[in-house]
């Protein structure tokens, strides 16, 4: 698959990849790490601040279960209100595994 038209996406936009690149995404048999499965992030939310796999999560597909925290952005997105916490701290999710079009939370 060519990576190009998604390599000059992340570029325009200066779009974070927020995976630990030694950790892959989609267990192979074969020599090699496979990532697919991407965490990206905006600079205006910044880098996440905890990212990692759960392969001891069944997904039902051959890709692992990622969970993510990030923080909060102190201002609201032109995008629309955000929720803020009055402590101003972070809120902490599991990622979302999407498979076959559909998406599962985890």
């Amino acid at each position: 698959m060519n990576a190009g038209p998604l390599e000059q996406l992340v570029e325009d936009y200066d779009i974070l990849i927020n995976n630990d690149p030694d950790t892959p995404t989609r267990p192979k048999t074969s020599p090699g790490l496979s990532i697919i499965d991407l965490a990206l992030t905006t600079p205006e939310l910044g880098p996440l601040e905890a990212w990692e796999t759960y392969p001891e999560r069944p997904t039902g597909s051959d890709n692992e279960a990622i969970g993510m925290q990030c923080p909060l952005p102190k201002q609201p997105s032109q995008g629309g209100p955000r929720e803020t916490l009055q402590d101003g701290g972070s809120r902490s999710f599991r990622g979302i595994v999407t498979e076959h079009g559909r998406s599962l939370a985890v």
